[in-house]
């Protein structure tokens, strides 16, 4: 593993257990066993180290997304959907420190034009890869795919105790189509049927 590397590991280690705010470009460089020019050599400063490691952590946790849903792509869509979730929630479960560092990469965008650029881009990606490929539709039900598991995230961290199993999520997806079918003006296609991952 080459210096640029060892500081973006570095990097992504201390902000998943000190914190974006906490993370002090000695820590890093410390953890990299390299040298303060370093990171001016190769990231041009230590906020572009910083915003590069945040994209990096979130990509990584964003792959738990993906992965719950590709391996799940032969099923029928609400099984899908309900093997989708199980295996986010695993994932998620598995990697605490995961989680906080893509918590903490949000509230950083908020201050930052490029670092939320960068977010965006990501999301971007990870909404066309659940849709694989599809039409307006199937990138819609990808960006309410990614805010319920976003949302089950948060709750994982927040109250893990208190945070739906995924056939809980599935039956409330369930209970929400039937308020929507029911709600639905007459001849209204879109409306109604199981909710597809």
């Amino acid at each position: 593993m080459g210096t640029r590397e060892r500081l973006l590991e570095a990097a992504i280690g201390c902000l998943q257990t000190r914190g974006y705010a906490r993370t002090t470009i000695r820590e890093i460089v410390a953890a990299a066993n390299s040298h303060l020019p370093a990171v001016n050599y190769f990231f041009g400063s230590k906020e572009r180290l910083l915003h590069e490691a945040t994209v990096q952590a979130l990509l990584r946790w964003s792959q738990a997304t993906l992965a719950s849903t590709e391996a799940s792509a032969p099923l029928d869509p609400r099984s899908r959907l309900g093997v989708s979730v199980e295996r986010f929630l695993t994932a998620v479960r598995g990697d605490r420190s995961g989680l906080v560092a893509a918590v903490e990469a949000f509230a950083q965008a908020e201050r930052d034009e490029a670092l939320r650029a960068r977010l965006a881009s990501a999301y971007d990606d990870l909404r066309a890869a659940i849709a694989l490929g599809g039409d307006d539709d199937s990138r819609a039900v990808a960006s309410v795919l990614i805010a319920l598991l976003d949302g089950l995230a948060l709750q994982c961290l927040l109250d893990p105790q208190r945070a739906p199993t995924a056939p809980e999520v599935v039956r409330s997806l369930d209970a929400v189509a039937r308020v929507v079918a029911a709600t639905a003006p007459a001849g209204n296609a879109s409306a109604g049927g199981s909710p597809a991952a």
